[in-house]
């Protein structure tokens, strides 16, 4: 058994009961839930201009307070990359953006320093596969000893914006958008059909028309297609053959 899945076995097995211990299938299924206490902000790494830091950058020639220099276009690579922080709403409002000074006078630099290195290696090892992490998004918290960690998803198609490295230089000679691989066909989905999109009022009612609306089988297929096709692309194995590969081995 691999030495990683061992070390995973040994913290799942201190909360089992004994029949119960020791088992392979079991240590790939289940996890151990520690409650952290979240910080109440966004951290964004951009490390390619694109998305609403592309309009931000367009109108204002600045991005989170940040100056850039002139004449970048949509796709042009940020070296070194940007940490683009927002707010993260407590209510049902959309978050906001934030300057470097407004972030560190809240919360300091110590989640900046311990998440930036996280996005510049991982954007590294997907380079090397022909895949761009265009941006992405950490949420971090304190344990119950007060520690920094990870918290919720990190680095998924939710949360980030996979482009393939070819299709960014087709797209720059062009000006054709790319295809990403992530749930932007339900973002338009829901902006076309719904009528809630980035500057849409969260007000009940839209809150209630977007999870109380029945959504075609082929967007979903559509959505998950992409996710499959990140997992192939970055590990070379369908996300099946990988959680095998990762838990069962």
């Amino acid at each position: 058994m691999r030495h990683d899945l061992v070390a995973v076995g040994y913290q799942i097995d201190r909360y089992l009961p004994s029949h119960l211990k020791g088992n392979a299938i079991l240590y790939g299924q289940a996890r151990v839930v520690e409650e952290c206490r979240p910080l109440p902000a966004e951290l964004v790494y951009r490390g390619w201009l694109t998305g609403s830091a592309f309009k931000t950058y367009q109108e204002h020639g600045v991005v989170c307070g940040q100056g850039l220099i002139f004449g970048l276009k949509e796709l042009n690579r940020l070296s070194p990359s940007l940490f683009t922080p927002t707010t993260k709403s407590n209510t049902d409002g959309h978050d906001e953006s934030m300057t470097l000074d407004e972030f560190e006078i809240q919360f300091g630099d110590k989640s900046e320093r311990f998440t930036h290195s996280v996005y510049d290696s991982a954007a590294s090892i997907a380079m090397k596969r022909n895949i761009v992490i265009a941006d992405t998004k950490f949420e971090v918290g304190t344990d119950c000893r007060k520690r920094l960690v990870l918290i919720d998803e990190r680095l998924m198609p939710d949360s980030s914006r996979y482009l393939l490295a070819s299709d960014i230089e087709a797209a720059c000679a062009t000006g054709a958008k790319p295809p990403s691989f992530d749930k932007q066909p339900i973002r338009d989905y829901v902006q076309e059909h719904l009528g809630v999109g980035p500057k849409t009022p969260l007000t009940p009612d839209a809150i209630a028309r977007v999870h109380g609306h029945r959504y075609p089988q082929s967007l979903i297929e559509e959505t998950v297609d992409r996710y499959e096709q990140v997992v192939f692309l970055l590990t070379g194995m369908t996300s099946d053959e990988y959680v095998g590969e990762f838990f069962l081995r």
